[in-house]
């Protein structure tokens, strides 16, 4: 059972009037379905005891006021949880409406320097829907849509082809990186590749990219 102490309620905290982020509905059903899916996988918890975050939410101590985690925390009010675990929270003390607090908020949400992902990731994807029955649920299946878009609508913010005409041919090709290597490919031969991957290597994303660095003697 969760102790007293362990509980902070919701209501104490306070949204920063600034908060420059937004959801869309179906990706706040999947954030709601993260929380349910992976609160079992804290290490020690009992989810029978409530909900858990595996990623801590930002609070301000200075008003209580919370720098990021703002989806997260409605979500729990409409998962019916009306409180957080004191270790799912980091506590920060910073002068309120600063522009040092704007700044850890907007920092905190910035997928600029979150990385990107590389191609690996349509093999990931289709090894997790095969073990996972949750994926749509957990909002993977807008990535896989998000990635598949890429694909149909080719990447053309290579510097070398903003001048190109808008050829169907010359506009569907793939950007494919592979470790530090970063190559064009053209997109039928790409998904050639794919599915030849897949039937040689299957479905694991270790074992696509161990094959193709083979094939490429890389």
């Amino acid at each position: 059972m969760t102790k007293l102490q362990d509980k902070i309620a919701l209501k104490d905290f306070s949204p920063v009037g600034y908060n420059p982020r937004e959801i869309a509905p179906e990706a706040f059903e999947g954030l709601k379905a993260s929380i349910r899916e992976f609160t079992s996988t804290v290490q020690g918890w009992d989810a029978a005891n409530g909900l858990r975050m595996v990623g801590t939410i930002t609070v301000n101590v200075n008003g209580k006021r919370i720098i990021g985690g703002h989806q997260r925390i409605r979500a729990l009010r409409e998962l019916g949880q009306d409180w957080i675990h004191r270790d799912d929270v980091t506590w920060v003390e910073i002068e309120p409406d600063s522009p040092k607090e704007k700044a850890l908020c907007v920092t905190l949400n910035n997928q600029e320097i979150a990385g990107q992902f590389t191609a690996d990731l349509d093999f990931l994807l289709s090894d997790i829907r095969v073990e996972m029955p949750a994926f749509d649920d957990l909002g993977l299946g807008l990535l896989e849509a998000d990635l598949a878009g890429g694909l149909e609508d080719g990447i053309r913010n290579s510097p070398d082809r903003a001048n190109k005409a808008d050829d169907p041919k010359e506009l569907a090709d793939v950007w494919f990186t592979l470790g530090e290597y970063r190559f064009e490919v053209e997109r039928g031969q790409y998904l050639q590749w794919q599915e030849a991957l897949r039937q040689s290597a299957g479905f694991a994303a270790a074992d696509c990219v161990k094959e193709l660095r083979r094939r490429l003697g890389l």
